[in-house]
C-alpha cells in the first residue's frame, strides 16, 4: 500500500512515491525502479504486492531486452510493457491474491530526442496520463488536494515538485498505510535522475505549518469586521512568505532536492 504520483511536464516527467510496504508489519524502500534498454530510459512507480510487482517490472526488462532495434519506440514499448503486466495480473488472480493488493503502476518512457511518455498500467489497460495521475491507498488525499488546488494546465517539472511534496506528505500524515521516506524522479528525453532519503521531516514540517496558515485566515472568513479581516490577511501574507523562504534555505532539502536533480530554482524551464 502506498502513494505514487505522476506528473507529465512540459519538460519531462516527474514521479514521487513514499516508501513504507504494509504487510504483516511495516517495512521501508524504494518503489520507483528505473531501467536502461538500448537508447530508452524507464521509470516504474509502483504500488501493491511488492513481489509480483517486482516480478512484472523484470519479466518487462527481459522483453524489452528482446526486442529488434527496429522496434525501438514507444509504441512497441508501450505494448510489451502492457503484456507484460496483464500476464503478471492473471497470475496473481490465479494465486488469489487480495485485490487491495493487486500491482498497479505508473510507466514512463523515454527516448533521445523525444517527449517522455507517462502511463498508467494496472491489469491489461495502460493509458496515457495527460497531466498527473496518483495511485495507492493514499492516492484519496492527493486527489482532493488537486481538486483543490488545481492543475489546471501542465507545468514544468520546477513547479510540480512543491505539489508532489505535499502530495506525499500529506498522505503520510493521514494514511496509515503511507510513511517512511519521500522519493522523487525527474525523466527527461534520454536521462533519468533521482532522490531517495529516508528523512523529509523539514519539508514535511513546512507543509504541516502552511496548512495552519491557511486554517488560519479560513477561522475569520465569516467575521464580517474588515479590520479583523485585514490585520489577519497581513500576517497571513507573512506567514507565507517566511514559509516559503524555510523551503528555499540553502541548506534546505527542497532547495537540496532541486539541485541534486539538476533544476535550477532560478531559471526557466527547457520546454520540449
Amino acid at each position: 500500500m502506498t502513494i505514487a504520483a505522476g506528473f507529465k511536464c512540459m519538460d519531462g516527467v516527474l514521479l514521487c512515491a513514499d516508501s513504507q510496504f504494509t504487510i504483516a508489519d511495516k517495512s521501508f524502500r524504494e518503489k520507483i525502479i528505473t531501467r536502461a534498454i538500448g537508447p530508452a530510459k524507464f521509470a516504474f512507480a509502483l504500488c501493491g504486492d511488492e513481489d509480483y510487482a517486482l516480478s512484472a517490472i523484470e519479466d518487462c526488462c527481459y522483453a524489452l531486452d528482446a526486442l529488434e532495434a527496429t522496434k525501438y519506440n514507444v509504441k512497441s514499448f508501450r505494448e510489451t510493457i502492457s503484456s507484460c503486466i496483464s500476464s503478471a495480473s492473471k497470475s496473481y488472480d490465479r494465486h488469489k491474491g487480495p485485490s487491495d493488493q493487486k500491482p498497479e503502476f505508473l510507466v514512463a518512457i523515454s527516448m533521445p530526442e523525444q517527449n517522455v511518455q507517462l502511463f498508467s498500467a494496472r491489469e491489461s489497460a495502460m493509458p496515457p496520463v495527460s497531466m498527473c495521475k496518483v495511485i495507492g491507498t493514499g492516492g484519496y488525499i492527493a486527489r482532493y488536494i488537486d481538486r483543490a488546488f488545481g492543475l489546471m494546465s501542465r507545468q514544468s517539472i520546477k513547479d510540480s515538485i512543491f505539489m508532489a511534496l505535499y502530495f506525499v506528505a500529506a498522505a503520510k500524515r493521514h494514511d496509515a498505510y503511507c510513511g517512511g521516506g519521500s522519493q522523487f524522479f525527474v525523466i527527461r528525453p534520454g536521462w533519468a535522475v533521482g532522490q531517495f532519503n529516508y528523512d523529509w521531516s523539514a519539508a514535511d514540517d513546512c507543509l504541516v505549518e502552511l496548512d495552519r496558515t491557511w486554517g488560519n485566515l479560513l477561522s475569520v472568513m465569516g467575521d464580517p469586521s474588515s479590520a479583523h479581516f485585514d490585520i489577519k490577511m497581513r500576517s497571513f501574507q507573512f506567514n507565507m512568505e517566511r514559509i516559503r523562504g524555510k523551503f528555499f534555505e540553502e541548506n534546505g532539502s527542497f532547495w537540496c532536492l532541486l539541485r541534486s536533480m539538476g533544476i535550477n530554482p532560478e531559471s526557466p524551464p527547457n520546454l520540449r
